[in-house]
C-alpha cells in the first residue's frame, strides 16, 4: 500500500516546481547520453554547456541592455553623442572645449 500522504503546508511544492524538477532530471540523463555517445570527458562535456549557456546569455543581455533595439551588442553604447558647437560653448565634459576637460594628472 503506498499511497500519497498529503504533505504539510510548508513542504508543497507548486506544479510549476514540480516541472522544473522533472526537467532537471530529463536534462540529466539527456546530458549523460550525449557525454557517453561523443565520448566526451567532464572538461569536453562543460565546454559543450558553456558555449550554449553563453550564446544563451549574449542575446538575454542584449535585450537587457538595449530592450529598444535588441540586436544591438550589449556593449555598443546607443545614447546619443554630443555634437560640440562652436556657437555655444559646452557645459559638459567635452574634448572640444579646454575649459571642461579635466587632466588626468595635475
Amino acid at each position: 500500500m503506498n499511497e500519497s500522504k498529503p504533505r504539510p503546508p510548508g513542504m508543497r511544492r507548486s506544479e510549476r516546481e514540480r516541472n522544473i524538477s522533472h526537467a532537471h532530471l530529463r536534462l540529466d540523463v539527456l546530458i549523460d547520453g550525449w557525454r557517453e555517445e561523443y565520448g566526451l570527458t567532464d572538461i569536453e562535456t562543460l565546454q559543450g554547456l558553456t558555449s550554449y549557456m553563453q550564446s544563451t546569455l549574449k542575446y538575454a543581455l542584449r535585450a537587457e541592455r538595449h530592450p529598444e533595439a535588441p540586436d544591438t551588442p550589449a556593449g555598443e553604447d546607443t545614447a546619443p553623442q554630443h555634437v560640440h558647437s562652436t556657437a555655444m560653448p559646452c557645459n559638459v565634459m567635452c574634448p572640444a572645449n579646454p575649459n571642461t576637460v579635466r587632466r588626468r594628472y595635475e
